[in-house]
C-alpha cells in the first residue's frame, strides 16, 4: 500500500521532516553519492530546505553556473531580463567599478600565463587595465559577445522596498551582482556591498601569479571576476542570494585550489547588515 508520505512535495512536508531529509546528509562523514553536504546551517529550515531541493536533482557535479532549485521546495529563483532601453544604466561605471575593486591583473595581460616579466608596476598595471578594457567593451562601441548585464527588482536587502539589481555576467565564467539607485542612474556602493560577500582582490601590485602544481609554470591567481558566481532566490517572502566561491581564497595565493576549496553559501541581507545562513560543500 502506498504510503500517503510518498504522494507530498518537498513544498508540503512539514518542517521537521525537511530537516530529517537534509541531516541525512550533513552528519554523515562519508557520503554514498555525491550530493551536498551542510557544513553551517544544519538544523536551520531554509538551509535544510534549500540542500534538499538541490540534491533531489541528483548532481552528479557541483551545480556552478546555473543551481536550479525545485519548485516543490517553496524557493523561487527570479527571471533575470535585459536592462529596457528607456533606463540609463551605468554599465561602464560597472565595469570600473568591478576592475577596481575585483580584478586580478594578470588574467589582462597581452598573453595571460607570460608572467616572467610581471613585477606589478603602474605601467604594467595600465597596460592590463587597457586591455580588460579593450576585451570588455564599453557603451558606445558595444560589449564583447560574452559580456553581459541582467537586471531584476527585488528587495534583495529585505528591508520593504525593491531595488534593481544588476547581475554582471563575465562570458562563462564570474556572475556579479551589484544594486543600483532606486532610478538605475548609479551604484548604490553601500547596498552593493552588502551583497559583495568574496573579499576585494587587493592592490593590483600584489602577487598576481602562482605555481602551477610541482613544475616551474606560474599561472594567473583565481579572482572573483572569474570565478565567483552568484544567485538569487526567495522563500516565504523573504529574499535571499547564494554564492559558489573559494572557501579561503588568501589560501589560494600560494596553493593550487582543489574541488574540495570550493564552497556554496547562503547570505541574507538585512537590517542594514549580512549574515551567512548556510555553507555547503559537494561531495562525490
Amino acid at each position: 500500500m502506498e504510503s500517503p508520505l510518498s504522494r507530498l512535495t518537498f513544498g508540503q512536508l512539514p518542517p521537521l521532516m525537511l530537516i530529517l531529509i537534509g541531516a541525512s546528509f550533513a552528519i554523515s562523514p562519508h557520503v554514498a553519492h555525491a550530493a551536498y553536504v551542510l557544513e553551517q546551517g544544519v538544523g536551520t529550515a531554509i538551509c535544510e530546505r534549500y540542500t534538499a531541493g538541490l540534491n533531489a536533482s541528483a548532481p552528479k557535479a557541483p551545480l556552478i553556473t546555473e543551481r536550479p532549485l525545485r519548485a516543490e521546495t517553496g524557493l523561487r529563483r527570479p527571471v533575470w531580463g535585459r536592462i529596457p532601453d528607456k533606463m540609463d544604466v551605468p554599465t561602464d561605471a560597472i565595469i570600473e567599478f568591478l576592475w577596481n575593486r575585483d580584478a586580478n591583473p594578470a588574467w589582462s595581460l597581452t598573453v595571460p600565463h607570460e608572467s616572467s616579466a610581471w613585477r606589478g608596476t603602474p605601467a604594467q598595471i595600465e597596460i592590463a587595465k587597457q586591455n580588460f578594457f579593450r576585451q570588455i567593451g564599453n557603451t558606445d562601441a558595444g560589449y564583447a559577445q560574452g559580456v553581459s548585464f541582467e537586471l531584476i527588482n527585488v528587495d534583495i536587502d529585505n528591508d520593504g522596498r525593491p531595488e534593481p539589481l544588476v547581475r554582471f555576467n563575465y562570458y562563462h565564467d564570474g556572475k556579479l551582482l551589484l544594486v543600483l539607485t532606486p532610478d538605475g542612474s548609479e551604484i548604490d556602493h553601500h547596498k552593493s556591498e552588502l551583497v559583495l560577500r568574496h573579499p576585494e582582490w587587493g592592490a593590483k601590485s600584489s602577487p598576481a601569479f602562482r605555481k602551477q602544481d610541482s613544475d616551474t609554470r606560474l599561472r594567473p591567481i583565481e579572482d572573483a571576476l572569474h570565478d565567483a558566481i552568484y544567485d538569487v532566490f526567495s522563500y516565504d517572502g523573504k529574499h535571499y542570494f547564494d554564492l559558489w566561491w573559494l572557501e579561503d581564497p588568501a589560501r589560494t595565493r600560494t596553493e593550487r585550489p582543489t574541488d574540495s576549496h570550493w564552497r556554496l553559501s547562503v547570505f541574507q541581507a538585512s537590517g542594514g547588515r549580512t549574515t551567512r545562513l548556510c555553507r555547503l560543500r559537494f561531495e562525490s
